[in-house]
């Protein structure tokens, strides 16, 4: 994954009437560069796989588990994982 590059501001100093329009106009560019980065990065953080686990009292209670599903066994206070057809403790 690659790193986002924000936009840079240049630095400002005794600024008249004008220039501060300027400057005011450059951070409004800069925030909408911003937002669009930002929404960039959640969108391939969101594409990306993620893993859900389910909390209950004992893995016989869901319901068409899918070989590599993962619970968390109260009953028992471990994890679970399905593979070739069973419940294993991981």
């Amino acid at each position: 994954m690659s790193r986002a590059r924000y936009p840079e501001l240049p630095q400002f100093y005794k600024l008249g009437d004008e220039q501060l329009q300027q400057l005011y106009n450059m951070i409004q560019v800069y925030s909408t560069q911003l937002g669009n980065e930002l929404d960039t990065r959640d969108l391939i953080a969101d594409e990306q796989p993620s893993i859900r686990v389910q909390v209950v009292t004992t893995v016989t209670t869901l319901g068409n588990p899918v070989v590599g599903d993962i619970a968390y066994a109260i009953n028992s206070n471990s994890y679970k994982g399905y593979k070739s057809g069973g419940w294993a403790a991981l």
